[in-house]
């Protein structure tokens, strides 16, 4: 089902276009309103079409705006069919979905225009959901990264250390290069750090 055959049967129902941002379409049903993405060509993921049903299930006292705040939580989880939904935590009903992380994104942003002010300007905040073992693999990856830097950073600092004092002591750039198994260049942009 697409996103106009979405549109079509909440007119259908009474429901509403209350503002439109490229291809996404804010819709107002009775008290109720949620984002429909209407990306030409493309059915909607199963994990839309929930949270677009889900939205307007809910009996509320009317819509919920966010006041301008300048940041929001962006949720990115996979649905079955393999689509990345977005939602905003703090925008109810402002969702949309891409075929990866980075066209989500693009495309909630522009969602969120419908719903706050500050959009264009807002940050955006992501918060990736991954099944329990991937979100283990993630942290150990991104640990090993933090540990090659700060070992990077400390081996520079000893080099740099290591150049002044062989060139205390006598020694050439070329000689003290030759010392540390470093090239030239590198023992001469270490010497005039």
């Amino acid at each position: 089902m697409t996103g106009r055959d979405v549109l079509r049967r909440i007119r259908q129902e009474g429901g509403a276009v209350v503002r439109q941002r490229g291809s996404h379409v804010r819709v107002q049903l009775g008290k109720c309103s949620t984002t429909v993405p209407v990306h030409a060509g493309e059915d909607l993921p199963q994990g839309t079409l929930r949270a677009i049903e889900r939205d307007l299930a809910v009996h509320g006292e009317g819509d919920v705006v966010a006041v301008s705040q300048g940041r929001y939580t962006v949720v990115y989880e996979r649905d079955e069919s393999g689509a990345w939904l977005a939602r905003v935590r703090e925008v109810p009903g402002c969702h949309t979905y891409g075929r990866s992380i980075r066209q989500a994104a693009r495309r909630i942003r522009e969602a969120l225009e419908l719903w706050v002010d500050d959009a264009a300007q807002a940050e955006l905040v992501p918060e990736i959901r991954l099944p329990r073992q991937a979100q283990a693999a993630v942290r150990r990856a991104k640990a090993a990264r933090a540990r090659v830097a700060r070992e990077q950073r400390e081996a520079a600092t000893a080099a740099h250390e290591a150049v002044e004092c062989l060139s205390a002591h006598g020694l050439s750039t070329r000689d003290a290069s030759e010392v540390l198994g470093i090239s030239h260049q590198r023992a001469q942009q270490l010497r005039s750090r």
